[in-house]
């Protein structure tokens, strides 16, 4: 069961009691979800997407100098066979398998 010690405030604001909530869990790939309250109860809907396949937009030169990298990455791959990757997803950014790409 998951307790207030399982939640992480990304800002200051006071939650709204059985307001909606955002879910993200970096794995293998980039979950995403938002819970919607289910009146009368205690309990949450659970509405699942597929966010990790949105496009990363990088603020900041060292963001789009980081996506570039990542495309001639991919594309250096043998396993690509030389396929140049047009987009970089958010999951391509974040997940596990990208973590090694960041040092």
């Amino acid at each position: 069961m998951v307790g207030p010690e399982d939640y992480i405030a990304i800002t200051d604001n006071v939650p709204e009691k059985h307001g909606v909530k955002g879910v993200v869990g970096a794995g293998t790939g980039l979950g995403e979800a938002y819970l919607s309250h289910r009146h009368g109860t205690e309990f949450y809907n659970v509405h699942p997407s597929e966010g990790g396949h949105t496009e990363f937009a990088g603020l900041t030169l060292e963001d789009y100098e980081f996506r570039e990298f990542l495309k001639k990455l991919f594309k250096e791959d043998p396993e690509n066979e030389g396929k140049e990757l047009l987009r970089i997803s958010t999951e391509r950014v974040v997940s596990g398998p990208a973590l090694k790409h960041i040092y």
